[in-house]
C-alpha cells in the first residue's frame, strides 16, 4: 500500500491521520490471471490501484475484443464514466498477470474520505484532471499517429509491455495486426 500513498503524495501532502484513513478504507485483494473485474454493461462499483501486476480495459466490438488500454503497476484503473456516474459501463476490466494485487475502494467510501479530508478531496480532483488530460491527449493525438509512433508512445508509458502482455492485446491497443506489430518490433 506504500505505492498508493506515494502516488497520492506526489499530488498532496497527507497527515498521518489521512494516511491511516486511506490504509483503513482501501481494501487489498490478489486476483488470478484472466479474472474479469467488471463486464461491459455492468455498473463499476470500484476504483482500483494496481499494486502488482497488469490489467487491461477492453470492449466487444462486433464479437471481437478490442483492447483500449493496458495498465501496469502504480496506476489507477476503473471504468471511469460508469464509476463516476453509476451507469452501465461500456468496457470490461481484466487482470492479465497471475497474482495481480489491487487496492480498491467503493465510490461511497471514496466520497466519505473526500468529505472528511480536504487534501484527499484535492487528490481526487488532481487524479480526475490527470485522467481527463490523458484521455484528451489520447483521443486527439493518438488517431493521428503512425503505428510506429503509437507503439513508441505505449513503450514510453509501459516499457516492458511486450514482455508482460499478450502481443495480441498490444496490437489491439495500437489498432494494428500482430504481423504489423512484429514488423515494427523487428526494426527496433
Amino acid at each position: 500500500m506504500q505505492a498508493l500513498l506515494s502516488y497520492m503524495k506526489y499530488y498532496v501532502t497527507l497527515t498521518p491521520e489521512e494516511e491511516e484513513a486511506v490504509l483503513e478504507t482501501y481494501k487489498v485483494k490478489t486476483f488470478p490471471k484472466g479474472h474479469i473485474l467488471i463486464h461491459e454493461g455492468q455498473v463499476c462499483q470500484h476504483m482500483y490501484f494496481i499494486l502488482k501486476g497488469v490489467c487491461r480495459t477492453y470492449h466487444d466490438h462486433t464479437k471481437k475484443e478490442v483492447t483500449t488500454w493496458i495498465y501496469p503497476e502504480d496506476n489507477f484503473l476503473t471504468s471511469w464514466s460508469s464509476f463516476i456516474q453509476e451507469t452501465p459501463g461500456s468496457e470490461s476490466l481484466q487482470v492479465l498477470e497471475k497474482d495481480t494485487e489491487l487496492a480498491f475502494i467503493t465510490k461511497e467510501s471514496l466520497q466519505q474520505l473526500y468529505d472528511r479530508f480536504r487534501s484527499i478531496e484535492r487528490f481526487g480532483r488532481c487524479l480526475a484532471e490527470e485522467q481527463l488530460a490523458l484521455i484528451d491527449d489520447y483521443s486527439r493525438g493518438y488517431a493521428l499517429l503512425s503505428a510506429r509512433e503509437k507503439y513508441e508512445s505505449l513503450l514510453s508509458f509501459f516499457p516492458d509491455v511486450t514482455q508482460r502482455v499478450n502481443l495480441g492485446y498490444v496490437a489491439s491497443v495500437l489498432g494494428i495486426t500482430q504481423e504489423t506489430l512484429s514488423r515494427i518490433r523487428r526494426k527496433d
